[in-house]
């Protein structure tokens, strides 16, 4: 009896150990976390930008640097100090090394502690990526069944290629590639064998093995995985022998140029090219290929790190640099400095463009109309226009002036009452489409002096004058050539968008009267000694100026330049001194100096559609009309200028040419029996001589239209008379040019 209690007993107490041990299990099986091979293969990467010449100026990670690399371009080398160094049986197991895992518990029993690991690769991928550092029982049963999932989903090379594109090589640098260039400045696929075991060696224990914290240590442990590749035949004993005395030499930490506002706004046009978050972007390990031209990146910070060349250091100011070539920047200041990521970029913030609106907007248009040429008359007169009175700068007006003239000195009335007469609408749609933004809210007459409501930004204006240097044809300023991902899969490439807009004569004629603007001594521009095609624009405030620009272009590079406050108030605003002409044109000066040093100087090509005439500046001046100068006009008295071949003078003016013939001539006999010759004087300029048998008579002018009369108290029968038109001022050899004479009168 007491047998079978003491059984019962025995077999109830092994029930509910039997229990126990399954509810164990069970528990520790269902608190198994599930497999997330998105925590590896999803992981961020480190994005890279490269400048115009395919040379990296910016890497940027989310925290880690990271650049995945396929398991093909990882040396062979590489791989074998890794499973010689961590895994020798890493192509025999199925996730778990059972013989390494009793060798590491009876280690364990004996230590009294969970010191021996005996994790695999795929142990140790599993317990990087999914699980804590932590050594428990849980940790390592989570550990070994997840390494059985990943090992049944995964062929081994795939699980290599996570691996090494995951684990920390100290340095900053996560995964091989990453590592390989933090170290050696090479990609992994360039790693010899000597190398791929300094860095495998890294695994165990980074911060104590690196070379360029301890190199003695660093050597020690190469040289240790060298001696696993050698016991595990991957190399012969000579190639220890020799690998192990190669010096480690790394490279200094790798520093790239700050360009950080171009690279901000590299980011922002990615991120919308892939339709993706800039965050995403930012991790995605992709390859970015840039227009950015390095030398003038730098050039352009370098002008901007020299305080001389601005009023004070509160004052703020943004810059580009397109290549007109294909309008692609080459260049971007979003300010002064440049601390953090994704700054306020003040290069693509809206301030109004004052005077920089004109030729984009008025006088463009105007030529495109046929309204204008550059030498058409306009007023500039205090004008009213139903209520809006604009004023010229120091309310200093010229009376009669020619659009060259009004546009080079940035006249406001004409440039009014031009938008006035082109159209509001036709006009906006111009410069719409040479990328100019426009509020619904700006209709009226002041957004031909830039009074928009929001203005324009300085990229866009650069974007605009690109066209004038590119014969009329605008694309909108783009910065990326391609983007791929890490396998060089191209993801996104530009596509040219180039539309013509303007004419190439209406592009010649305004670039032809900008460059009259950097000729003006007090543009710094005109130090440089070229023809620079050059607008300025001030904005006046209430106690001075708040914004300040200049927009200049050769036939190479177009360089837009924003000076003023980011928010202009009572303390915060220019001084009326400080204009377009000023500071910004010196900032655009210094950087042009710089573009023509690298790219040389190349003049403005005069297009076929447009001809240069010799044009009478007298009748210019004195009638407001535009006549082709003749063989008889005066030196002083020619005006070479440019016009559209189907919008230019055809007709010569009459003044300096010869007189014209009298043609109403009468003779008659008054009652006193003398001779009366009367006739018209046709021009005002003209000396008429009537000729008596052949000999000069007597000389008469008149007003034009006037009729005189002229009495011979000396005639007698058979006397004849004609009347010789003479010119007053014009010579011919030292002789007056005549016109034809009259008919006889008799």
């Amino acid at each position: 009896g007491d047998c079978m209690k003491f059984f019962k007993k025995i077999t109830v107490l092994i029930c509910f150990l039997v229990i126990m041990l399954c509810v164990f299990l069970g528990f520790m099986i269902f608190s198994v976390p599930d497999l997330s091979v998105e925590k590896i293969t999803d992981i961020k990467q480190t994005l890279t930008v490269y400048d115009s010449d395919n040379n990296v100026c910016a890497t940027i990670d989310s925290g880690q640097n990271r650049q995945n690399v396929s398991i093909d371009e990882i040396p062979k080398d590489t791989v074998n100090a890794l499973i010689a160094t961590e895994d020798i049986r890493f192509y025999e197991h199925n996730g778990i090394d059972i013989k390494r895992i009793f060798g590491a518990i009876l280690s364990d029993i004996k230590a009294g502690s969970f010191k021996e690991g005996a994790s695999t690769i795929t142990q140790q991928l599993i317990k990087n990526s999914h699980l804590t550092n932590e050594k428990t029982i849980m940790r390592k049963v989570n550990e070994a069944i997840l390494a059985l999932q990943l090992e049944n989903k995964y062929e081994k090379n795939e699980i290599l290629e996570m691996y090494l594109n995951f684990v920390y090589f100290g340095r900053g640098a996560y995964g091989i590639q990453a590592a390989s260039k933090a170290y050696f400045g090479i990609d992994a696929k360039e790693l010899s064998c000597s190398q791929s075991a300094v860095l495998i060696g890294l695994l165990k224990a980074p911060n104590k093995y690196a070379p360029h914290i301890n190199m003695e240590k660093a050597v020690l442990r190469r040289n240790t995985v060298l001696k696993q590749m050698e016991k595990y035949g991957f190399i012969q004993k000579e190639d220890y022998e020799k690998y192990s005395k190669e010096e480690i030499k790394i490279i200094e930490q790798q520093k790239t140029e700050d360009y950080g506002y171009f690279t901000d706004y590299v980011l922002e046009q990615g991120a919308e090219n892939l339709g993706i978050t800039v965050s995403d972007f930012m991790g995605g390990g992709y390859q970015v290929y840039t227009t950015l031209d390095s030398y003038l990146q730098q050039e352009a910070q370098n002008v901007y790190e020299n305080k001389e060349n601005f009023p004070d250091d509160s004052v703020q100011s943004a810059a580009v640099i397109l290549n007109n070539e294909n309008s692609s920047i080459s260049a971007m200041i979003g300010g002064r400095e440049h601390k953090g990521m994704r700054l306020y970029n003040r290069a693509t913030a809206f301030r109004q463009p004052g005077s920089c609106i004109k030729p984009v907007l008025v006088y463009a248009p105007a030529f495109e109309k046929n309204l204008i040429t550059p030498a058409t008359i306009l007023d500039d007169y205090r004008k009213d226009f139903n209520g809006y009175s604009p004023t010229n700068y120091k309310d200093q007006y010229y009376g009669k002036i020619t659009v060259r003239r009004a546009l080079s000195l940035s006249l406001n009335v004409p440039a009014v009452e031009l938008l006035q007469q082109t159209g509001i609408e036709y006009s906006k749609n111009y410069a719409k489409r040479v990328g100019i933004t426009f509020n619904e809210t700006d209709i009226n007459l002041a957004i031909s002096l830039g009074g928009m409501k929001y203005g324009t930004s300085v990229l866009e204006l650069t974007g605009a004058y690109c066209s004038f240097a590119n014969n009329g044809f605008y694309e909108e300023p783009w910065c990326i050539q391609k983007i791929t991902d890490y396998d060089g899969n191209v993801l996104y490439e530009h596509k040219s968008n180039k539309t013509q807009v303007f004419k190439d004569s209406t592009a010649f004629l305004i670039t032809d009267i900008l460059c009259d603007v950097s000729k003006q001594s007090s543009n710094p521009l005109s130090k440089l000694n070229k023809k620079i095609a050059c607008k300025t624009g001030t904005v006046a405030y209430v106690k001075g100026n708040s914004d300040a620009l200049c927009c200049a272009y050769t036939k190479t590079h177009t360089v837009s330049v924003w000076l003023g406050y980011d928010k202009t108030d009572e303390n915060n605003y220019l001084s009326s001194e400080i204009t377009g002409s000023t500071y910004p044109s010196l900032l655009a000066k210094n950087m042009f100096e710089k573009i023509i040093e690298k790219y040389g100087y190349q003049d403005f090509r005069m297009p076929d559609s447009v001809v240069l005439k010799e044009i009478d500046s007298y009748s210019l001046k004195n009638e407001n009309k535009i006549y082709l100068a003749t063989e008889h006009t005066p030196k002083n008295n020619i005006l070479k200028e440019y016009f559209d071949k189907n919008n230019c003078p055809t007709r010569s003016n009459v003044y300096w040419q010869a007189p014209l013939k009298v043609n109403d001539a009468s003779i008659s006999l008054n009652e006193l029996r003398q001779v009366e010759i009367s006739f018209t004087i046709r021009q005002s300029h003209v000396d008429y001589y009537i000729y008596k048998n052949g000999q000069e008579l007597v000389k008469l002018t008149g007003k034009q239209n006037e009729r005189i009369k002229y009495i011979d108290e000396n005639h007698t029968t058979g006397d004849s008379y004609y009347i010789l038109p003479k010119h007053k001022l014009v010579f011919v050899s030292g002789t007056a040019l005549t016109g034809e004479k009259s008919k006889e009168l008799t």
